[in-house]
């Protein structure tokens, strides 16, 4: 609604499906049991994982498997407040155009989607980063019955591995991109590893997720991240060659992010935070304390 109210039109919608996802949920039966200041019986050991092991003598376990004590947590046992999270979104919204697609593309040098470079490639898909290039559809001189092939149309689903593979299973998933959550190595590569994990934020991105999404929409000039987080999306810009502005309102975060895309793309430029300087109506906008190049 934001950004409906902000002019923007509403074009698509990307959904990065992934199967890794962790749920969040209250568990209701507990909840009640805890409320009546009732002790639940631990009846076995779980194992936290796919495989979800269950063993009653515990050997296998890492968390107690309890039994509901009260008459009103037996009634609601199996009962939480939270779907497994399975996919993110990624609005895809432009301003109105000015007259025709051809003539906005003239006058402010975007209003399209560059579906060339964002092809699937034919080959290679779950390797993105060995060589972006040719992963998202640049010709690569593959021929299939007699025809040079240059990769699928891109779609507004990505996969991760854990999705990807269920989908292989039931209608083929090299119709569409495949990105991975980001591992340790890449959310902190480029920080100081010493007194442990570096990289605290919570949700970070994939770089080859933002590099898909920077390619698609971004022929040239700039970037604008105005959430940066640990700077996913500035190593994605450098990566691939455009301008990029970050905007983080954490301190921590800010600084990791100023890492991170300095590792990735060589050249940051160095802002203290908060600036020692103020511009003028500064103190009126908390959310762009932190500036970052």
């Amino acid at each position: 609604m934001s950004l409906r109210l902000a002019e923007f039109e509403m074009r698509d919608v990307i959904q990065w499906l992934y199967g890794s996802g962790f749920p969040k949920s209250h568990d209701v039966s507990k909840a009640l049991d805890k409320m009546a200041g009732a002790e639940r019986e631990v009846i076995a050991k779980g194992k936290s994982g796919s495989t979800a092991i269950w063993s009653a003598d515990g050997g296998m376990g890492s968390f107690n498997i309890t039994a509901p004590s009260t008459a009103q947590a037996k009634q609601w046992e199996g009962w939480g407040t939270a779907l497994k999270p399975a996919y993110e979104p990624a609005l895809l919204v432009r301003k109105p155009l000015s007259g025709t697609v051809a003539q906005n593309t003239l006058d402010y040098g975007c209003g399209g989607l560059n579906i060339n470079e964002t092809r699937i490639g034919i080959d290679q898909r779950f390797n993105p980063s060995a060589n972006i290039n040719y992963v998202y559809g640049q010709f690569n001189g593959v021929e299939q019955n007699g025809r040079a092939c240059i990769g699928r149309w891109p779609s507004n689903v990505i996969l991760d591995e854990q999705a990807s593979e269920q989908l292989e299973q039931q209608a083929g998933a090299s119709r569409f991109f495949y990105t991975a959550k980001a591992s340790k190595s890449e959310r902190e590569a480029g920080l100081n590893t010493e007194a442990g994990r570096a990289n605290v934020h919570p949700t970070v991105k994939p770089i080859d997720l933002m590099r898909y999404l920077i390619r698609l929409i971004t022929p040239h000039g700039t970037v604008l991240d105005p959430f940066m987080g640990s700077g996913s999306t500035g190593c994605a810009a450098a990566l691939e060659g455009v301008n990029f502005i970050g905007i983080e309102r954490e301190p921590e975060y800010f600084a990791i992010a100023q890492q991170r895309v300095a590792y990735w793309g060589g050249d940051v430029e160095a802002l203290e935070y908060p600036p020692e300087s103020k511009p003028e109506g500064y103190d009126e906008l908390p959310l762009f304390n932190w500036l970052g190049g």
